[in-house]
Formats: C-alpha cells, structure tokens, sequence
C-alpha cells in the first residue's frame, strides 16, 4: 500500500469463533482495517469454545510517498506572465501541473503562461510506485493587467514665461503615478498643479502610471509656447518714388511660421493683384506683368500665416490705403 492508504485484512476460519487481531489481541470480526505508517507484519488468531487455532500472519509493505513540493522562477508580474515551475525532486514517475484558472502541463519542470489578471492556485501531483501525492500552493502567482496612461493639462499652450498648469489624470488600472514635466521638476500627486518656467519654446510632460504590482504605462504631451503674434500692419502707404513709405509690408516679430506664409492684395472688385509668398516682401502699389501703378484708393488684404507653437493656421484681413 501507499503511505496513508488503509488495508482491510480477512481472515478465515472454518468453524468461525472470536477473532484477535494484532500483537495485543484485540477482539473482532473476520475483516479488519489498518493504516500502517511502515511495513508491518499483522498477526491473527480464532477462539472456538475456549480452544484457539494457530496463530497466521501476513506482511503489508508500506511504499513511501513521491515528494510534490515544488517553485518558481517568478511569483508576480505584468500579463502576459511566463512562469517556470519546478519540482523539488525530479526522480518520481511523473508530474502533473494544474492551476486555477485551468492551465496544465507535465514533466518536472513546466512553463506556463498567464495571460489574465488575477491571482492562481497552482498544484503539483507526482507519481512514484504508483503513489501519488499533491501539493497545492493558494494564491501562489499574481498577476496585474498593464494600467493605461492618459492625462489632459488645463492649457495646451504656454502663453507667458511663467505659468501655473493643472493636470486632470484619465488614467485607467493605476495605483501611483510619477509626473516628468520637462522643466527638472516632478511629482507623485494623483493631479499636481506645476509652476512652469518657459522661454520661447515648450516642453514635453509626461506621466508614468503604475499598477499595484510595477506594470507600468506612459503617456506625454508637448505644450508649445504661444506669446501671441506680434505684429504691425500699416493702414496707409505712397509709392511715389520719394524712398519713404513706398511698400505695403505688414511686419511681424514672432509667432509665425516664415515659410507657411501668404500675402494676398485685391481692388474693390475682388479681383487678386498681387501675391506674396515671402514676409519680407510686401506691395510697392504695382500690378499686372508689366508692374503697372495702381490708381489711389483702398484695397483689401488677407494675409494667411501658420502658428508653429499650436499648430494652426490663421487669417488677418483689413484694408490698405493706397496713396501717391
């Protein structure tokens, strides 16, 4: 038998008395049952009308149980988690793995892989001499989906040098957080508010969220700087070869992107005279191939300009006196 496992002896005889059972003659019936924890000789005799018979006995062989414990390389992580599993003792028959969440295998060493969250039982039963045994460890492998980072700052743009941005945290599975703001400065808050020193560009922020056990994600987000556009357009301007005021050349000083740029002049009837793709060409007053003058009076403009630190396109119209 196996260590553990109970053996029902049966003994006969013919006529049947009282029966004594083991090396203190215990009383009983014709079947008995024990549980050796080593090999064991059992003894039994009969009693009819005050005579006994003869003492019989039989051997049971007690085979010890195969060792099941078992480890592994890894106890926690981040799905997909690959573990490798082994038994302490590699020498049994066989080796039967099994979890929770219904993953198997078979050999001494096994790899297995969890790819939910959650935390899993996972047993080893081994074979040796055709006993088994079965060790199970609750709760042994814990495993974290990958949280997912997002956050929104209260200006997408720096408009001053210096300028105080909250953060709203979106994220999604975390637990902690650490805040990279691009400027030496960080924190650990849920939502910071950070005092951010710029000067004519922007900076990138970025927040690491991190679950309960280290999965971690990142998300970041670039915030331009933004002054506002500077500039100057005339209203008035004479092309009357004096070397004074002779271009229409609306000037700008910052917030522009030079090469995302156009100049559009058109006369009173919407008519297009004149294009400029350069800031720093302007209108002398001229239009057609041959450069003819154009009469006095008013003309409108539309300048179309790009703004490189949010990304977009902007329109400015108005109306330029021609005078000469």
């Amino acid at each position: 038998i196996c260590l553990g496992d109970p053996v029902t002896m049966q003994a006969v005889a013919n006529p049947a008395g009282i029966y004594y059972w083991g090396p203190n003659a215990v009383q009983g019936i014709a079947s008995n049952t024990f549980t050796p924890s080593q090999d064991t000789t059992i003894q039994v005799f009969n009693i009819l009308n005050g005579c006994s018979s003869d003492t019989i006995q039989a051997n049971v062989t007690v085979l010890p149980l195969p060792i099941s414990t078992f480890s592994a390389d890894v106890l926690q992580g981040c799905v997909p988690l690959s573990v490798n599993f082994s038994a302490d003792v590699s020498n049994n028959t066989s080796y039967t793995w099994q979890t929770s969440n219904q993953l198997n295998a078979t050999g001494a060493q096994a790899n297995l892989e969890f790819d939910i969250n959650g935390s899993f039982t996972v047993s080893l039963t081994a074979t040796l001499n055709g006993c088994t045994s079965t060790t199970t460890i609750s709760n042994m492998i814990a495993v974290d989906n990958y949280p997912i980072a997002a956050f929104e700052p209260s200006s997408q743009v720096f408009t001053e040098p210096n300028q105080s941005l909250s953060f709203w945290n979106s994220s999604v599975g975390a637990t902690s957080y650490v805040w990279n703001f691009g400027d030496g400065g960080s924190s650990n808050d849920e939502a910071p508010t950070h005092l951010f020193e710029v000067e004519n560009e922007g900076t990138t922020v970025v927040l690491y969220a991190y679950s309960n056990l280290g999965c971690v994600d990142t998300a970041a987000f670039f915030i331009g700087f933004d002054p506002g556009l500077v500039y100057y357009i005339p209203n008035s301007f004479t092309p009357d070869g004096d070397q004074f005021n002779q271009t229409f050349l609306p000037i700008f000083t910052s917030g522009i992107d030079p090469y995302n740029y156009q100049l559009l002049i058109y006369n009173r009837w919407g008519e297009i005279i004149f294009e400029s793709l350069n800031p720093e060409i302007g209108w002398d007053g001229s239009f057609g191939t041959q450069g003819n003058p154009a009469q006095n009076g008013t003309y409108i403009y539309l300048i179309t300009i790009k703004v490189p630190s949010v990304d977009k396109r902007q329109t400015i119209k108005g109306h330029v006196n021609l005078i000469r």
